[in-house]
């Protein structure tokens, strides 16, 4: 596989991370930072991530910000460099069969969500449209290549790759209509 690195890791010599919770409290002040990141924990759970140990998130720099010599960085970036088990849960990556059993919401009426990764357990009004304004894009046969890429298919994850992006886009649908 070939993996690109596009930013400069902050925490490179330790292997820490970022916590979800302290996130959110620093940026929970900055209205755009917090929508943000409400739709970012919203987007994991399309995908059914729901282990957040920090040490699976990286800090990051923009390096196109980056000053050296004071050592500040401009634009800080957080991701998500280790998913896990996502997409079904347990031991295993990409099962199907849990997978398609799982739910983006706990309540969706409440718009409360199934993993609450940042400890703040409903995504605003606005995060849910930030998100789903992005998940237009994307079409049917948009998200079946991307798990025909990605390699789902019956052998290695239970379901086809039309199986699965029938149901990634039942997910998108419960995020559009939850309320």
């Amino acid at each position: 596989s070939i993996e690109r690195r596009a930013w400069t890791a902050l925490d490179s010599d330790q292997d820490e991370g970022w916590n979800w919770d302290d996130v959110y409290a620093i940026w929970m002040s900055d209205p755009e930072k917090r929508l943000q990141f409400e739709a970012y924990v919203l987007a994991l759970n399309l995908v059914h991530f729901h282990n957040g140990l920090s040490k699976q998130n990286t800090l990051a720099c923009d390096p196109r910000t980056w000053d050296p010599v004071s050592g500040k960085c401009g634009r800080p970036v957080i991701f998500l460099d280790d998913p896990g088990s996502s997409f079904g849960g347990g031991s295993q990556r990409g099962d199907y069969s849990a997978f398609r059993k799982q739910r983006v919401f706990s309540d969706a009426g409440a718009c409360a969500l199934g993993a609450d990764l940042a400890g703040f357990g409903h995504p605003s009004e606005a995060a849910r449209r930030f998100l789903v304004a992005r998940l237009n894009n994307l079409t049917p046969e948009g998200v079946r290549a991307i798990f025909e890429s990605a390699g789902f298919n019956e052998g290695t994850t239970g379901g086809s790759a039309a199986a699965w992006a029938t149901t990634f886009l039942e997910r998108m649908e419960e995020v559009r209509h939850a309320s």
